[in-house]
This record gives C-alpha cells, structure tokens and sequence, in this order.
C-alpha cells in the first residue's frame, strides 16, 4: 500500500484508508492501490478454496485446478467473451465460473465408473486441459487483434483493478466458503447415556416427546416414510433377517422407497443393487443365503441394505459389535471409503473410543441423555473429557503411522503396567 511510482508513508496510508485527507494520497489509496490488494486478496482466496476442495475429492495433495481442467476451461469461455463482447468486461468472470463448471461436469462423466475414481479423474483433467488449451491457443492465432487484453487478463494481473472488479469477484469468493463437505460424526459414551436412543430418534424409529428433528428443512415426523427413507438410511445394532433369502434378495429391499410395493424391479433398480454389491465387496457372495455367511459379512450386508436406499445420511448403530479386530476394521475401512467416494454423512454409535478417534471428523460425547462436547476430533478427544465420561484415568498419545497422525487413548493402568515390564508405550 506504501510502495509504488508514488511511495507514501505509513501515516498517509492509514489517513487515505480512513478517508481523513481528500488530497491525491487518498486517491492513490483509495482508487487505485486498495482495489488491487483486495482483488489479489480474494483470487488468492478462490484459488486456496478451488484448491482444498480438489485435493479432498482427489485425494492427492498435488491436486490443482490446472491438473483437472478448470483453469483451462475458464481461460476459454472468458477469451471467447472478451473476443465477441471486448465492451462486457463484467460477464468474464461469469463466463470464467461456466467455463470451470463445464469442464469439471465433462472430467466427472469421462471418469465416473462407479464412484469417484480419483486416478481416472486426473487423467480425464489432464486430457481435458490439453483440449481447451489447444482451442484457446487456436483463438490466439485467429483473433490475434483482439486477444492481447486477454492473455494479460488470464496471466493475473491486477494493473487496472477497480471497485467494480472487487464487487465482480467477491460473490464467487462466497460461494465457496459456503462449501461443505459431508463428515463423518461418531457418538460417544457410557452405557445408558442416551446413544442409540438418539441415533433411534434421528432415524424416525423412536418418538420425540419435546422438540423436534428438521432434516433438509423439514419436520421429520411431517415427511413420507419413502421421502425420509430416500435421504436417511438406518443400520441397527442386530437385526434378524430370515435366514434363506439371499444377499441380492436382502439387498434388492433397499429399493422399495423407489417403487410400489407390487412394482417389479426397473432398470436403474437392478443397477443400483448391482452398483452396491460391488461397493461392498459382495458380488461374489450374492446368490448366498444370508444364514450361511460370518458375522462380519452379514454386517457387509445390512451395509448394503442401507446403501441400496441412495441415502445422503447414513446412521449406524454400534456397526462393529461382535466382530473381531480384523473385522472391525475391515468395515470401518469400508465406511470411510464410502464416506469418500458417496459423499455420505455417515452418523455412528461406537464403543471404541480410538476407532472413534481414527476414522471420525467430529465427536460427539453424551452423559446422562445430555451433550457435554461436540467438535472436531483434536479438540473433544481429551484425557479429562474421557475421565468425565467413563470416570477412568487414561492417557492419550500421538501416534503417526504413514505420514497421518492418528490419538490413541490407553487406560492409565495399562500403561503402568507396560512400564513396570519395560515395554515402551
């Protein structure tokens, strides 16, 4: 703000940042140096949000909007309307913003097979990129009168920049930061503090005595069971299936809030059942009676049952109980892929409180049919929070495993006893 053709002081900064000096200080201020610092402020701020957004759904930290053809399909359409309109400067950032959504519409449909595949779509990107990069440098040739406004607009210069160039920008700035992404939430707590009653309640299999549930701006109770059973999907503790039907029959009862309960299975039916047997690993076993499968893959099953619904929320009920370690995990791993790939927001009871630490997002602690925490992962999982809840001394630690970070929770008489064996914890 101080430096340029004209240098001014600290002082006669802030005295044109307030408006206290008419003089060509404050013009200089005012007109010319902020509009450019708040524009360069609020790309920097797209660019960061473009960013984190990519390399979440990619689930690579090298992601960028030039890897998947955002930054290319933007340049294109804001040259084209620079080239036909040269006079309609405030459609270029519009025409930007189509531009990116198009080529991030077209890198989806050329890499979806079943899911996100994050490979496929840095490949569809990278050739996407090429492609309007190829009909921008076209254009270049063509138009090379009219495109010199436009490489310099592309290249990011704010030589120029004025209020109304803020005012262009500053919506899609909060647009992003209205972006969120689904989490997955575990409930924590003793017996008999009110968690599956709760995951019960939210999943409309219990009635609410006061207050209410609102789901998607709705009360709960004032929608269909098909309306709630399309957005919400359930997975309770146990639930008895008759034994001799087969997985694909079990799973195909997903599909009932999609169709009457005499309609014969459609099309896209048969694809979904298809699409979520594969999903969870069940293709090979759906011709199986459900009665003759183990423990953890009935629990597979009563996932895909869920999942054939099309939920954006799933709710799960203490989804690891009976299962041994391998199984546990097994599933656990399970949910958070398709936490992942489906964009669920997944909602689970767990017992296990470092299984809770390591897959979840948020925590949230009941005792007593009361939330006493409710936060991200780093700030609930405490040593005073756990002794609060379950009035046991522990220790949590830190432990990194593959460059992640993950809390690991010990009752404190563990501990002593691995020391007093001279094991390292």
């Amino acid at each position: 703000m101080s430096l340029g053709i004209v240098n001014l002081t600290w002082q006669e900064v802030q005295d044109g940042l307030l408006g206290i000096s008419q003089s060509d200080n404050y013009r200089v201020v005012h007109l010319i140096r902020m509009p450019r610092v708040i524009c360069g402020a609020l790309a920097g701020i797209n660019l960061a949000l473009a960013g984190c957004i990519l390399q979440g759904i990619l689930r690579n930290p090298l992601a960028d909007p030039g890897i998947i053809g955002v930054t290319a399909g933007a340049g294109l359409f804001a040259m084209v309307v620079m080239i036909i309109y040269p006079e309609m400067t405030s459609m270029v950032p519009v025409a930007a913003f189509v531009g990116a959504a198009i080529s991030v519409l077209l890198v989806f449909t050329l890499s979806w097979e079943k899911g996100i595949q994050p490979l496929r779509m840095i490949l569809a990107g990278v050739a996407i990129a090429a492609f309007f990069g190829g009909v921008q440098t076209a254009l270049m040739v063509f138009y090379s009168d009219k495109i010199q406004g436009t490489v310099n607009w592309m290249a990011g210069g704010f030589q120029g920049a004025s209020w109304t160039h803020v005012s262009m920008i500053l919506p899609y700035t909060m647009l992003g930061l209205e972006v969120k992404q689904a989490e997955i939430i575990s409930i924590i707590g003793p017996n008999g503090s009110g968690k599956s009653t709760l995951l019960r309640a939210l999943g409309r299999l219990l009635p609410v005595n006061k207050g209410d549930i609102i789901l998607k701006g709705k009360s709960i109770n004032k929608m269909s069971e098909k309306d709630v059973a399309r957005i919400l999907a359930i997975m309770p503790q146990s639930a008895d299936f008759p034994g001799d039907m087969t997985v694909r029959d079990l799973v195909t009862m997903g599909r009932m809030p999609y169709r009457g309960f005499l309609d014969e299975l459609g099309k896209k039916d048969k694809e979904i059942v298809d699409k979520t047997l594969a999903l969870t690993n069940l293709t090979h076993y759906q011709y199986r009676r459900v009665m003759s499968l183990s423990g953890g893959e009935r629990q597979r099953v009563r996932l895909a049952l869920a999942l054939a619904q099309e939920p954006e929320i799933l709710l799960l009920d203490e989804p690891t109980t009976y299962l041994d370690i391998r199984h546990q995990l097994e599933l656990m791993d399970l949910i958070h892929r398709l936490h992942e790939e489906l964009n669920l927001t997944v909602m689970m009871v767990l017992h296990d409180l470092n299984h809770a630490a390591r897959y979840s997002d948020r925590i949230i602690a009941l005792k007593d049919g009361k939330i006493i925490a409710d936060g991200k992962v780093e700030d609930v999982f405490k040593e005073q929070l756990i002794r609060q809840l379950y009035g046991v001394e522990n220790k949590i630690f830190t432990m990194e495993q593959a460059g992640h970070k993950e809390l690991i929770c010990l009752p404190s008489d563990v501990i002593r006893e691995n020391m007093q064996a001279g094991v390292a914890v």
